[in-house]
């Protein structure tokens, strides 16, 4: 027996949204499988779980990066601050 790619696709996501409980619910569910359908499943999990974690640092990033726009943005409208198109 092998993992369709349904299956697979099944996996990937229960990794993504369930994170380490899905990881050991791939390892649980499929302990008396063969080991290949077990090391897929598990495969599967884990590299949903990566790519949850990478797009949530991405997200996170860009969000920091936005904020600290605007922040910047608003202190050089503030008076006082050096102005590079103000006159002397």
């Amino acid at each position: 027996m092998q993992l369709t790619g349904g299956m697979k696709f099944g996996w990937l996501v229960i990794g993504a949204l369930m994170g380490i409980p899905g990881i050991v619910l791939a390892w649980l569910v499929n302990a008396d499988k063969a080991p290949q359908v077990k090391s897929d499943a598990l495969k599967f999990a884990i590299i949903g779980f990566v790519i949850w974690i990478v797009l949530g640092i991405l997200l996170s990033l860009a969000i920091t990066g936005m904020v600290t726009a605007v922040v910047a943005g608003a202190m050089g409208t503030v008076g006082g601050g050096y102005h590079y198109g103000s006159s002397w």
